[in-house]
């Protein structure tokens, strides 16, 4: 962790390195006389060319103060991502002795630090901010922060230490929040910024908890006109549906189905869920919205039923069908996990829901024979895999609608990524799906992969994949952001004789 009061004395590295003192002080001839050229000389030695940092700053200061040119040698050693850290630190060391322009060294720590990638400069940075109370630069390291890394946990992070310290009188939680409405010093906040703060405030607070009440809590207007409109669209969705969006994905969600063009859609959705007594704590939120609207309108019966009456509709479902797992070698969900009454966690109310409305959908004739369509399609583009949404018709049926990836979002046959206009679409979609359709033999990779799981994750979606067993024979599983996966079973093909 970062001392509040460590000294800021640059000692210029040289004990970690282990050099001479003769090294240090430029003896030895290897760096006598050598200027800025020096510094950024790679044939040299790093530990002679730290030499050459102190050298040539020795020599600046004799004239009074450092020149542009002596800066910006400095500044381009620590750009240079490539540099040995040691070199990179004493680099940075040296301009913080430059105070009559603290302000760019200030300026370019708030730059370097979003996609910095040497704890030692980062935790040089976080104690030089504390130490010179540069809350101004919170927003940068939110950034850094919000970048994931298997090493150090979260609770040991430089960035974290530095904003809980930055701001001492208020949970380090509320400090993120605080940047990402914008209401801490410093330059305006860009939509980047932004949405690391989010993507932060998710991870940091898994279940929501804290941000909800911080939405709900909060009493102020921010001054920035879209940052007080992306807070009232949280207070709305936090009021109508008990919780808010835990990625930016969901936020940008969230921001689209309040906008004009959705009005009727939110307004519905809200009457729903508050005439029904629906919130978060009773396992339905947005993500079920789409599929609680479709029930309302057309399976009533299926909202009244409570959870067990759900399991035993999806149960007695899989009894009868004829389901296929996952190889569990490949991170999936076996087929013995994808049964409603082996769940390792009960599912909630709402993904109980979905799975028992999707069930008219792969019982019904014209929706397998849609399936099938795409599927061979799929089949035949070797560049990508193929997807898109399932949505509720006015008819009371489920359709699906294609979205393939666009041009520039194919990279291999066994990856689906969903372009910006099937995620627009998908906001009141009750499911988002997608292909695995490469071999009609594709037996071993029915159901969700690890990497589906996380796009149902990222985007809070419950989601389909359907598989082919065989020519005549699609596998179809749901499954949601919590890990769970559910076998709604085979579809077969309309009018196949066999596979």
């Amino acid at each position: 962790m970062i001392g509040r009061n460590r000294s800021r004395t640059i000692v210029w590295l040289c004990p970690l390195l282990a050099l001479t003192l003769s090294a240090c002080s430029g003896s030895g001839g290897s760096t006598s006389g050598v200027g800025t050229a020096a510094i950024s000389d790679d044939e040299r030695s790093t530990r002679d060319r730290i030499a050459a940092v102190r050298t040539v700053w020795d020599d600046a200061e004799a004239e009074a103060r450092p020149t542009g040119a002596v800066r910006e040698s400095l500044k381009r050693i620590i750009w240079k991502r490539g540099e040995a850290p040691l070199l990179r630190l004493a680099a940075y060391d040296a301009l913080l002795l430059d105070e009559a322009n603290i302000a760019d060294t200030r300026n370019m720590s708030r730059l370097l630090l979003p996609t910095e990638t040497e704890w030692e400069m980062i935790e040089r940075i976080a104690r030089e901010s504390i130490d010179r109370g540069w809350q101004d630069l919170a927003p940068a390291f939110v950034r850094s922060w919000s970048r994931e890394v298997d090493e150090p946990p979260d609770s040991e992070r430089p960035e974290r230490d530095a904003i809980a310290q930055l701001f001492p009188d208020r949970a380090v939680e509320d400090s993120v929040f605080a940047v990402f409405l914008g209401d801490v010093p410093g330059p305006a906040l860009r939509e980047r910024d932004r949405a690391d703060a989010w993507t932060l405030l998710a991870r940091i607070d898994p279940d929501g908890a804290r941000t909800t009440q911080l939405v709900r809590g909060s009493s102020a207007r921010p001054n920035n006109p879209e940052a007080a409109e992306i807070l009232d669209d949280l207070r709305a969705a936090a009021s109508t549906f008990g919780t808010v969006p835990r990625s930016t994905p969901q936020l940008q969600a969230i921001r689209r189905l309040r906008a004009s063009s959705n009005r009727a859609w939110w307004s519905e959705a809200s009457s729903v869920y508050a005439s029904r007594g629906f919130a978060q704590p009773d396992g339905i939120s947005l993500r079920h919205a789409p599929a609680v609207m479709h029930a309302s309108r057309h399976r009533p019966g299926l909202l009244d039923a409570n959870d067990a009456e759900l399991i035993r509709i999806i149960d007695a479902h899989q009894r009868s069908a004829q389901m296929h797992g996952r190889d569990t070698s490949d991170s999936g969900v076996g087929v013995r996990d994808e049964l409603v009454a082996r769940q390792r966690e009960p599912l909630g109310r709402g993904d109980l829901l979905v799975c028992a409305v999707l069930i008219d959908a792969v019982t019904d004739p014209a929706f397998v024979a849609e399936m099938f369509r795409l599927a061979d399609i799929d089949h035949e583009d070797r560049s990508t895999e193929h997807g898109g949404i399932l949505v509720g018709e006015t008819s009371g049926a489920i359709s699906p609608r294609h979205h393939p990836p666009r041009a520039n979002q194919r990279f291999r046959d066994d990856r689906f990524v969903a372009s910006t206009q099937m995620l627009e679409a998908g906001d009141t979609a009750i499911a988002h799906f997608h292909l695995q359709v490469q071999d009609h033999k594709n037996r071993t990779f029915a159901g969700p992969s690890a990497g589906d799981i996380e796009y149902a994750r990222t985007h809070d979606r419950v989601c389909a994949v359907a598989t082919f067993i065989d020519k005549n024979t699609l596998n179809f599983d749901v499954y949601g952001p919590d890990g769970w996966a559910i076998d709604l079973g085979e579809l077969k093909r309309p009018d196949a004789d066999q596979p």
